[in-house]
This record gives structure tokens, sequence and C-alpha cells, in this order.
């Protein structure tokens, strides 16, 4: 089994559906739904980005963003002004991955940490929601005691 059916078929067992278009595929790009919701798309060209749909408040316009997943590097940038000055600033370049096998690769790592992510929020939300019930089933406790001559429940006054 080569690398690339490998990590498609990973991320087919984490729940991911394949969602690219025919014209998509034709281009050299595979998409894919996340069990969280996100979409995210790997690219011939080397880029792996990752797809929302946004709502314009003003014209209720929706539409896609996008933001890239690959790898950043820093590089110098060198300009000089129409009077002779030399202003150099910092910018980050994304490091392009040219092998398809790669990119499903860093596709499956972004979606397991995506989805412990979100399980990391249900579970937080969840013990919670355990401590707050535990926390009233001992008060609720504390204020009855047992009398053990008519095995009855009596509320402590």
């Amino acid at each position: 089994m080569t690398e690339e059916k490998l990590a498609i078929e990973t991320l087919a067992a984490l729940g991911c559906k394949d969602v690219t278009t025919n014209r998509q595929k034709n281009n050299g790009t595979t998409m894919f739904e996340l069990p969280t919701g996100d979409t995210v798309a790997e690219f011939k060209s080397g880029y792996i980005r990752k797809y929302l749909m946004s709502t314009n408040p003003v014209s209720n316009h929706k539409y896609h963003t996008c933001y890239q997943l690959n790898p950043v590097y820093k590089t110098v940038f060198k300009t000089i002004t129409h009077g002779g000055r030399m202003f150099e600033t910092n910018r980050n370049n994304r490091m392009l991955i040219w092998n398809r096998a790669e990119r499903l690769k860093r596709l499956v790592l972004y979606t397991i940490k995506q989805i412990n992510k979100s399980n990391a929020w249900w579970w937080k939300r969840l013990s919670a929601n355990i401590n707050c019930i535990s926390a009233n089933i001992i008060h609720n406790y504390t204020n009855y005691k047992i009398n053990l001559n008519d095995n009855n429940w009596r509320k402590n006054d």
C-alpha cells in the first residue's frame, strides 16, 4: 500500500469525507470535510489550506475565507525607495510541500489535532457538568439521614 492510499484511508477512518469536485480533481486538488465541520484542501501547487464559510454582516452574503496550514519560515525583505533609502523588514514565507504523500500526512496530523481539540472542549464541559451533578448529589444526601429503626429517609432539621 502506498503512503498516499494509507493517508487517505487514515483520514477516512478519522471520519473525514472526500468532498472533491471533478474540476478540483482534474486540477490536482483534494478536499476533505473534517468531523469537526472544517474543510481542508491540499493542492498540487504545494499548499495546504483550511476553508471557512463567513457571512458579511451588512449584505448577508456568504463567502469563503482560507488559512494556509503550510510551515512558515522567516526571510528578510529589502527595498530601496526612490530617495535611495534602504528598508529592511522581516516577513513570513510558506514552505511548499511538493510531495502529495507528505501533504496528506500533514492533513492527517492536523485532523488528529483538531479532533483532539474538539474532544478536549467536550470532555472539559462534560467533566464540569459531572462535577456540578456530583456536588448536587453530595449536597442532597448530606441533608438526609437514615433512621435505622424504621428504614426511612428523613430530612435533617
